[in-house]
């Protein structure tokens, strides 16, 4: 790799910074009504028409190459601009959770990643860069990005930057881990029976169900520190005249390390809290989490001290951090991008 000839420091980051800032005039109210209208229309994974369609518009009316639909997903956006050696990929999220829509603000993380590569525009020839935003539909369940990165969406990336807001007081970025996901899908197979008169030979999967959800709480008090346990029945009966005879629950598993072998004997068929304990209605696991685990993983030193003193100077001062290191409990399939292996070892040179 060739890294473009550049001025020196300081003059470079003061120019650059002076017209990424005054660029702002030209995106800013039109990202934030990009965010309150992809918030006003919650889609959820893998069903972001109408968000992937506003970003794909927004980016191409500031000059970028689009395609919706990229990488074989029919929400995800490619958008490029710009020619240079050095490729950053910005991503955009913007899928909802079912139910309470953007509670978890993805719609301001499409929108700012887009308003970021817009702003690149204003130097990207001066520095070399090449910008390549990339619409990562279902991060919330389903891990978009990983199915994008199988597909080949990182080969020409030299690095890659998101954001993601959250209440409460700020967090450096350097700061921030995630924990490692596995979601799955427990079916339980019963016996039918009509609940109006004597069911002696029915067996009935909800309870099975029931048995253990009970178990799993009973259980998380003997988890390992830092490991989260959530369960909820999916599918457990249609009607009250009828003993069901098909049970769904669906169990998330997150953790800082080991989650392998946390949840091995789900994945092995060995779940015997659930299944002796109601031998009538035995137990299927499948992995719902299509994508694979979600990997425990935290920010690049280097490019978090200073993406911290370069914001710093333009935001409100830092409220507080967490200790650093520690695990924020939120679990993200950006990590399995940061973590791929590449096939160029030639470094990045940064520059404060």
């Amino acid at each position: 790799m060739t890294i473009a000839k550049r001025p020196s420091h300081p003059e470079l980051s003061n120019s650059v910074r002076e017209a990424i800032l005054a660029s702002r005039t030209e995106w800013e109210e039109s990202a934030i009504a990009l965010s309150r209208e992809i918030h006003r229309v919650p889609e959820i994974a893998f069903q972001e028409r109408y968000a992937s369609t506003l970003v794909a518009r927004e980016l191409e009316a500031a000059g970028f190459d689009v395609a919706i639909g990229a990488y074989g997903l029919d929400t995800a956006v490619e958008a490029t601009y710009g020619s240079g050696d050095v490729t950053v990929a910005i991503c955009a999220e913007y899928d909802a959770l079912p139910g309470i829509g953007h509670a978890c603000g993805h719609n301001i993380i499409g929108a700012a990643a887009v308003g970021a590569a817009i702003a690149l525009t204003a130097v990207a020839d001066r520095i070399g860069l090449r910008i390549k935003l990339l619409g990562t539909p279902a991060e919330e369940h389903g891990g978009g990005k990983v199915i994008m990165l199988d597909a080949g969406a990182w080969d020409d990336v030299t690095f890659s930057l998101m954001v993601h807001g959250a209440p409460g007081e700020d967090v450096r970025c350097l700061d921030v881990r995630t924990q490692a996901v596995c979601r799955l899908h427990i079916m339980f197979q019963g016996r039918p029976g009509h609940t109006g008169g004597p069911t002696p030979s029915s067996d009935n999967a909800s309870n099975a169900a029931t048995i253990g959800l009970v178990a799993l709480g009973l259980l998380r008090q003997h988890l390992p520190d830092g490991v989260r346990a959530n369960a909820f029945v999916s599918e457990g009966g249609q009607t009250t005249n009828v003993v069901p005879a098909a049970a769904a629950v669906r169990v998330e598993v997150r953790a800082d390390t080991g989650l392998t072998e946390l949840v091995r004997p789900f994945q092995t068929g060995n779940i015997n809290a659930w299944s002796t304990a109601y031998p009538g209605c035995p137990g299927t696991p499948d992995r719902t989490n299509l994508a694979g685990p979600s990997r425990d993983r935290s920010g690049s030193p280097p490019h978090g001290v200073r993406y911290r003193r370069r914001t710093r100077s333009h935001h409100h001062p830092r409220r507080g951090h967490p200790i650093p290191g520690k695990p924020t409990g939120q679990s993200h399939d950006r990590p399995i991008v940061s973590s791929a292996p590449r096939e160029s070892a030639d470094p990045i040179r940064l520059r404060d």
